[in-house]
């Protein structure tokens, strides 16, 4: 036998192939496992075989046999994923809650190890263009078919120990979200977010958005216990939801059943109180111009009301502590708001141009809203604050409440300083716009009173006396131009009044037959004190009895003035209080402010007429 001979080049290369490492093989085999698997995979893991399966997890999720009529696309890497386009579900049999619709992309990763051992898991799914119907039944329609509904059965059964594997991560993109139950859908669109329950005995969150009232609003929510909640009992929840229009968060708990929420701590703000009566459908005429409303505070469910003690309750740059109770508005009747509220400072310069026109932001007006949409909230407030700024005068020590029901509405300022004087108010109006005001004043500013009443009055006092007992048609706004009947009674002192020349009436009324007064201008004419009662019907106001006193001369009128056209119809009586001699002149006065004539009853003789 012939022996190699081992030369020295021979013995290096045997050493160094000895010496290699291992990895070198290692490296090769993987790389040698990956290329089989890159082209065996889609052989074991096939389109078919995928799609198949989730069809039947869709399937058994909804209880209904799923359906696809689009293409089906699977990517393996560099993570596993499947695209399916039209899905679609019918609405299951059995009770609910039911869940069903059609989607026009759906998208879920899944795990390639588990689907090689044949069990494939999906995870991650996301739903483009998705139509959802979430329907309740109740308790009609026999046994559970779905997914969850057959969950809420094991659970209750099962208690606090309940678990079975629900979503992990559902993302949805451009979704269209219908809620039905008790003969009414509700249907939210533009909803994009991230749905997660990964048990369905645990809890359930969403972050996203969704068009609510054509506003897009940011929504997140947390339910710590869904399936219990579902079954009408207590859960914790978190909740926040913000728009260009408002703001609300809520963190305590919560049931099924209105008013829903529980116990918990509940904030809600908004800058623009218009807009948002439109986007709730409820009008908030009265503080359409306050920039900022907010209420804040403890809430808990109290005789189905929710009430919010201790609350805070913000308009514009006032801030008002107290309690409040809120009772959801029903087939039955509105909304109702029962409050009571101690401000410091109130400043609602804005909020409405007159106290007339503030009346029927209250109360509403036939042409805005019908006998059968009556939308208005239900009120019974009761409030106080320190001072309240309104456009042209400021109230000082408030005492007032707001009454309004499905059949009338009544404002009541029970008390309150206006200046030097006080001032009290009633105004009752009933459902067919016919209300009873009664206001009245003491030692108060006379241009501001009558400006913030809506009259216009050419008289200046800062001691004035007023008390008016009037039926009227509203809107208040036009109290003075038709449909109102009524008593006016008013004592000034101390004043001047821009209506009629009096000067010259009282200079030539006791020497001239006839003569013409012109309106005075800007000259006031002075008094020391004014008095008077009137009838008012419709624009036709009835001076009973109207006193003018200046220092010489006291001048009593009586006629009719229409408030409308200025148009006069009276007969005056002056009297001197410097000469208990002088025969008092009666004259009549015919024609308006800008021109009347005037006669005298008693005509002076001429020798009379012509005496120095």
């Amino acid at each position: 036998m012939n022996r190699t001979t081992e030369t020295p080049d021979t013995g290096r290369r045997l050493s160094r192939y000895r010496n290699r490492s291992p990895w070198r093989y290692v490296v090769a085999a993987v790389i040698l496992l990956a290329v089989a698997t890159y082209h065996l995979v889609p052989m074991i893991v096939s389109t078919e075989r995928v799609t198949d399966q989730l069809k039947e997890d869709l399937t058994a999720v909804i209880g209904a046999p799923v359906t696809i009529s689009g293409d089906t696309h699977i990517s393996y890497w560099p993570r596993p994923e499947i695209t399916i386009s039209g899905v679609s579900a019918p609405q299951p049999p059995g009770r609910g809650p039911l869940v069903y619709g059609s989607i026009q992309t759906l998208t879920a990763r899944f795990s390639l190890l588990k689907a090689l051992t044949g069990e494939t898991a999906f995870t991650d799914v996301t739903l483009e263009s998705p139509t959802i119907i979430l329907e309740e039944t109740g308790e009609s329609g026999g046994p559970a078919h779905s997914r969850l509904s057959k969950a809420l059965t094991v659970s209750a059964a099962a208690g606090s120990g309940f678990r079975m594997t629900g979503v992990s991560s559902l993302s949805i993109l451009d979704g269209t979200l219908g809620l039905s139950g008790d003969d009414d859908t509700k249907v939210i669109k533009g909803v994009n977010g991230t749905f997660s329950w990964p048990q369905l005995g645990g809890p359930m969150t969403f972050n996203g958005t969704a068009t609510l009232n054509e506003q897009i609003s940011d929504i997140s929510a947390t339910i710590d216990k869904p399936l219990e909640l579902n079954r009408e009992t207590a859960s914790p929840v978190k909740l926040s939801l913000k728009n260009s229009l408002a703001e609300m968060t809520y963190e305590g708990t919560a049931t099924r059943s209105a008013p829903y929420l529980m116990d918990g701590s509940f904030s809600f703000s908004t800058a623009n109180t218009h807009q948002l009566g439109d986007w709730i459908d409820v009008p908030v005429l009265v503080l359409e111009d306050v920039n900022r409303l907010a209420i804040k505070g403890t809430v808990t469910r109290s005789s189905g009301s929710l009430r919010f003690s201790p609350a805070t309750l913000s308009l514009g740059g006032s801030e008002g502590k107290g309690v409040v109770d809120l009772a959801p508005a029903s087939e039955k009747q509105p909304l109702k708001m029962i409050a009571t509220l101690a401000f410091g400072d109130i400043t609602l310069s804005n909020i409405r141009s007159s106290l007339p026109a503030w009346i029927d932001a209250v109360s509403a007006t036939p042409d805005e809203f019908s006998d059968e949409d009556w939308k208005l909230p239900a009120l019974d407030l009761r409030l106080s604050a320190s001072t309240v700024k309104l456009s042209d005068v400021t109230l000082e020590d408030v005492a007032a409440s707001v009454m309004r029901s499905k059949t009338q509405t009544s404002f009541d300022i029970a008390d309150s300083r206006l200046g030097s004087g006080t001032l009290f108010a009633h105004i009752g109006v009933q459902k067919n716009m016919a209300a009873e005001v009664d206001i009245s004043a003491e030692k108060v500013a006379a241009e501001p009173f009558f400006r913030q009443l809506g009259f216009n009055v050419p008289l200046t006092s800062d001691s004035l006396d007023f008390d008016m007992a009037v039926d009227a048609e509203l809107p208040f706004s036009r109290i003075a131009a038709e449909n109102t009947t009524g008593d006016v009674r008013f004592t000034a002192r101390g004043g001047s009044l821009a209506w009629l020349d009096f000067a010259t009436l009282i200079e030539k009324a006791g020497t001239d037959n006839t003569f013409l007064l012109t309106y005075p201008g800007d000259t006031a004419f002075s008094f020391t004190r004014l008095k008077g009662d009137a009838t008012l019907s419709g624009t036709e106001l009835d001076l009973n009895d109207l006193i003018i006193e200046t220092e010489t001369d006291m001048i009593s009128l009586t006629g009719s003035l229409d408030t409308q056209s200025g148009q006069l119809d009276a007969t005056a009586t002056i009297t001197s209080k410097v000469d208990e001699n002088a025969t008092p002149a009666s004259v009549s006065i015919i024609g308006n402010p800008l021109a009347s004539l005037v006669r005298r009853i008693d005509p002076v003789s001429d020798e009379a007429s012509d005496a120095p």
